[in-house]
């Protein structure tokens, strides 16, 4: 249908009863997410915050503010601030990673989207009205409301969880705060510009500009603003109301705020196309196949918003496998029609400005990075924050008239949303009081998604950390190494298990005469773990080959790296005989991984560090000292290596090679007030080994 413009007095307020219901729905809400406020951090939660010194700020100094900010790692602030606001976190929580403390603020956040998503909508709502129809009259009590429920199901939905009790995906609802309050701004000034009032324009580059500059600083997929306020002008704004100047300033507008950074972007990827192919070194997919698979992904996301199954959700969806090609699976074929023809009747949509193609266009634009060219993960339901808001309000829309046309006094429409509402809390408010507890999350999810290889892997090690089974653990590692064939990190676990084993074996049954060299036939993904030291032996060599074929024929995942780097700790820091038991392994795989093709530079670097530090434990200082110095060379903006550096060039007393590299340190600049720290205990270490020296 297409939509008749009109206009309303900004005075205008919503009704009081529609106030009072929507502080109603946020508290509905944030008693369902109070649901899971206990439990514990997850995965990238450790990297990201825990492990992270720069975030355990000590005080409110600007310094200490500064180094959170860029506690990334990089030269720019990135997720600045996101990591800011870990760091006020854990200051105001006493000094402490307390849970409870990081979840609700998350909370607060999802809240405050809510307040915007509502004010988005009402504001959208007052721009149309159904063209000969009384069904949403534009000041009756529909459009009224309207906004309150849009706002409502995208606040009770399940599929917002992760965004929320999450800790990591702050990122997620926090950039997604500042593209709602910049849409909203948006849309405000662009109605003062269309009725010709003042600061209209100011308005409109504030909310786009002001929007993706700071929803950036907290996660990248922020910079999908711009074309969000497109789609927004094709679908609820005329251009023909406008004079000839004003028709020019709003494609000025369009053409610094949309069409400049996407040639700049076109730019850089075809200047540096090295860009997206190193991306994709750690991947066991091709940007092809990525594009394929993201055609069926996009459809497994409409079935959780539409039909929002319990059983279907979880933190990891590893089960759902790569589209090898247009017929591997199948399915690919129909989705790469399917989307084909949504999106080019989506586009023929917009000149009538239907409701269902601003919908399908905001739901494709919203993944238009996390879903498409770039080398990340294939799947994660966080990813829909944004992108569910112009689903749910093109739906609602459709439904809501339809129940008013069916029902001519209405009464049909409050029970059905009631109904929606009510099993959208329920469903979020299971999913929330199981986040309570990690066990049974981790064994809950992995009922629902008995293939996915992470949540194998996840289990064996939660049920190994509590004391349980060692054969129980063994097995979920043995599935999670099967059902992922690129992965090593699985089977790096199921040899430090086999050695652990191996160490508790008494002597005489570790050096039994019965042992021979032959191997006869053993799956190390199927036979069961019985124990005894033959068949220790045999598994022992089975994962060692199946470790050296993958490093070979795989790309190097960022799990690995973290899984080499786990190793190498544990022999450096004497966590126990079975890890010392595999040093000379370990520095085999580190050889085998740094030679892969397709490492990038950064994991390379962090491979040659680890590598380093195994032959300091073997004392074996030059090797380490040429390995810390290739390192680096390899990644020379990550200052850690040169530090290891100086700190081994004082060790041996080789302070002239450590005083030039220290001055070399300050003449760059530029690092972490906790890296300008290392640097004076360096310096110290230094000055004290000269006097003593002369």
């Amino acid at each position: 249908m297409r939509l008749k413009f009109v206009r309303f007095p900004v005075s205008t307020p919503p009704s009081l009863w529609a106030v009072f219901l929507f502080s109603g729905l946020l508290l509905l809400t944030g008693f369902v997410y109070s649901l899971g406020l206990p439990g514990s951090f997850l995965f990238d939660d450790y990297p990201n915050l825990l492990q992270e010194p720069l975030i355990a700020i000590k005080d409110l100094g600007t310094s200490s503010l500064y180094d959170a900010i860029f506690s990334g790692g990089e030269r720019f602030p990135g997720r600045g601030l996101a990591r800011l606001s870990y760091a006020l976190n854990y200051y105001f929580a006493g000094e402490a990673f307390e849970i409870e403390v990081f979840k609700l603020t998350n909370i607060l956040i999802h809240l405050a989207n809510g307040v915007l998503i509502y004010l988005l909508s009402l504001l959208l709502v007052r721009r149309w009205s159904l063209a000969g129809t009384a069904a949403m009259p534009a000041n009756g009590s529909l459009a009224i409301y309207f906004p309150l429920l849009v706002a409502g199901l995208w606040l009770l939905h399940p599929i917002q969880l992760t965004s929320v009790l999450y800790v990591v995906q702050r990122m997620t609802s926090m950039a997604a705060f500042f593209v709602f309050a910049g849409l909203a701004v948006f849309v405000w000034g662009r109605g003062r510009f269309e009725a010709g009032h003042g600061w209209g324009l100011p308005l409109m580059l504030l909310g786009v500009a002001g929007g993706t500059i700071l929803g950036a600083l907290c996660k990248e997929n922020a910079v999908l603003l711009p074309y969000l306020a497109l789609l927004l002008e094709c679908f609820f704004f005329s251009r023909a109301v406008l004079s000839s100047t004003r028709q020019r300033w709003l494609l000025a507008f369009y053409a610094l705020t949309v069409a400049l950074p996407t040639v700049l972007i076109v730019g850089v990827l075809l200047l540096k196309p090295d860009f997206l192919s190193e991306m994709y070194l750690i991947r066991d997919f091709t940007l092809y196949e990525r594009l394929l698979t993201e055609t069926r992904i996009l459809f497994f996301y409409l079935g959780l918003i539409f039909i929002p199954d319990i059983r279907a959700f979880g933190l990891f969806h590893d089960d759902i496998n790569i589209s090898r090609g247009v017929l591997e699976p199948l399915a690919t074929l129909w989705s790469v029609g399917a989307w084909a023809l949504l999106l080019g009747l989506s586009v023929a949509g917009i000149r009538r400005q239907a409701m269902w193609a601003f919908g399908i266009l905001w739901f494709v634009v919203g993944h238009g990075v996390e879903s498409g060219i770039l080398g990340l993960e294939i799947v994660h339901e966080h990813r829909n924050y944004v992108p569910t808001f112009g689903l749910l309000f093109a739906a609602l829309y459709y439904l809501a008239t339809w129940l008013e046309r069916v029902s001519k006094s209405g009464r049909l429409l409050i029970p059905v949303l009631i109904l929606m509402l009510g099993t959208l809390a329920f469903v979020t408010s299971s999913r929330a009081n199981v986040w309570q507890n990690r066990q049974a999350m981790i064994e809950i999810s992995l009922r629902n998604h008995p293939q996915s290889s992470r949540l194998h892997g996840v289990y064996a090690i939660t049920n190994h950390h509590r004391g349980g089974e060692i054969s129980v653990s063994f097995m979920h590692y043995q599935k999670a190494a099967y059902l992922d064939p690129a992965s090593v990190i699985t089977l790096i676990e199921m040899r430090k298990l086999l050695s652990l084993l191996q160490q508790s074996l008494p002597i005489s049954a570790s050096t039994s005469p019965n042992i021979t060299n032959e191997k006869p036939p053993l799956s190390i993904f199927s036979t069961e773990l019985s124990g005894d030291a033959e068949q220790l032996r045999l598994f022992s060599l089975g994962v060692d080959e199946e470790i050296e074929s993958r490093l070979r024929s795989h790309g190097i995942q960022t799990s690995t790296l973290h899984a080499l780097r786990n190793l190498q700790q544990c022999i450096s820091k004497n966590g126990g005989p079975y890890c010392v038991a595999l040093s000379g392994q370990a520095k085999d795989w580190f050889y085998l991984a740094i030679a892969n093709q397709r490492l990038g530079r950064r994991g390379k670097a962090i491979l040659l560090g680890g590598l380093a530090e195994l032959y300091l434990v073997e004392h074996q200082p030059e090797q380490a000292i040429a390995l810390f110095r290739e390192a680096a060379d390899v990644d020379p903006s990550q200052m850690q290596y040169v530090l290891e550096l100086v700190s081994l060039y004082l060790k041996e007393d080789r302070l002239r090679e450590a005083d030039k590299m220290l001055r070399h340190i300050e003449l760059d600049g530029g690092f972490s007030a906790l890296r300008q720290s290392e640097v004076d205990t360096l310096k110290q270490r230094l000055a004290k080994a000269l006097s003593t020296s002369s």
